[in-house]
């Protein structure tokens, strides 16, 4: 199992463009037959700061999900232009 949080920093004024492209990102990601969970958090206190939990069957699911057209579209394209910040951690199941 692969476990990726992913903290994001709005620029200014971008929170709604955000949202947006996370919930397309989504609806696309929960297709994918290797992904387990794919949820999208926005902050009560800090409205520009998000946070993705993602979670996958393994490393080739990962690898397709980054891999995808939508992902290149979106994240590594769009995303550009609304982040201020970036913060992925990897993460390991407590079993």
């Amino acid at each position: 199992m692969v476990v990726l949080m992913v903290t994001y920093v709005a620029k200014e004024g971008r929170e709604a463009e955000l949202a947006a492209r996370l919930r397309e990102m989504t609806v696309y990601t929960r297709q994918e037959p290797g992904c387990r969970a794919y949820v999208a958090h926005q902050s009560q206190k800090e409205p520009r700061k998000f946070v993705l939990y993602e979670q996958y069957v393994d490393e080739a699911a990962l690898d397709v999900h980054r891999t995808s057209d939508y992902f290149k579209r979106i994240v590594q394209s769009e995303y550009n232009e609304l982040l201020e910040s970036r913060s992925p951690e990897f993460f390991s199941l407590v079993e």
